[in-house]
C-alpha cells in the first residue's frame, strides 16, 4: 500500500521538480527528509539553474528521474548527467508538468522546499479540532506542548524542534492554528 510523500522543489513559489516516495510519508522520515534536503542546499547553489538544482537536491536523498523524465532532462541540459530512477522507494523524480501532476495525485503527504528562502511547507501532520478531540478521548487536552512556529514556512530549526514535540508529546498545538490539535502519522 505504502505512505505516498512528494517532495516539491519551489524557486519563489514555482515548482522545478518533485519526487514521489512510497514509503515516506511519515511524519518523522518526513522530517530527516526535509532536513536533509535543507542541508544539501548549499551544495547546489553555485548551479544557476533551479531545475538542475532541484534534481540535484532530489538526487542527493537517493531520488532519481524516470526514464522518461531523464530523457526530457537530457534534452534541456545534455552537459550534465542525471541519475535515472533506481525504484519508488528511492524515490521517483519529475521535471515535466505532466509528470508532477502524477506524483501529485498519489501523494499523501507533502513537503514544499523553496530553495531560494530555505524554508519548508510541511503537510504531513494529522489534526483534528479541539471539540473532536474532547469527544475521542473523553476530556481536554493534557500537557499540550504549543509549537512556536508555522507549520507553512519552516526552517531547519523549525524542523528540529518539530522532531522534539514529537519525541516528547502524541498531541501538540501550533501557533496560528487555533483550535486544532496536531499529531505525529506514524
Amino acid at each position: 500500500m505504502g505512505q505516498r510523500l512528494n517532495i516539491e522543489i519551489e524557486d519563489n513559489g514555482q515548482v522545478v521538480a518533485n519526487a514521489y516516495l512510497h514509503w515516506s510519508a511519515y511524519t518523522s522520515s518526513s522530517i530527516v527528509i526535509a532536513k536533509n534536503i535543507l542541508k544539501l542546499i548549499p551544495s547546489v547553489q553555485n548551479i544557476a539553474d533551479k531545475k538542475i538544482q532541484a534534481i540535484k537536491l532530489l538526487e542527493g536523498i537517493g531520488s532519481g528521474l524516470t526514464v522518461e523524465e531523464l530523457n526530457e532532462a537530457n534534452k534541456l541540459y545534455p552537459s550534465y548527467e542525471f541519475k535515472p530512477a533506481e525504484n519508488r522507494n528511492n524515490g521517483l523524480t519529475t521535471i515535466t508538468h505532466e509528470g508532477m501532476n502524477d506524483t501529485r495525485k498519489w501523494e499523501e503527504g507533502r513537503i514544499s522546499i523553496d530553495i531560494n528562502n530555505q524554508t519548508v511547507m510541511f503537510s504531513v501532520l494529522n489534526s483534528m479540532s479541539e471539540s473532536e478531540y474532547k469527544n475521542d478521548y473523553e476530556g481536554e487536552p493534557k500537557d499540550t506542548i504549543t509549537g512556536n512556529f508555522d507549520i507553512d514556512e519552516m526552517t531547519y530549526a523549525d524542523l528540529e524542534a518539530l522532531e522534539l514535540i514529537g519525541e516528547e508529546q502524541s498531541y501538540f498545538k501550533l501557533k496560528d492554528y487555533d483550535n486544532q490539535i496536531f499529531y505525529f502519522d506514524e
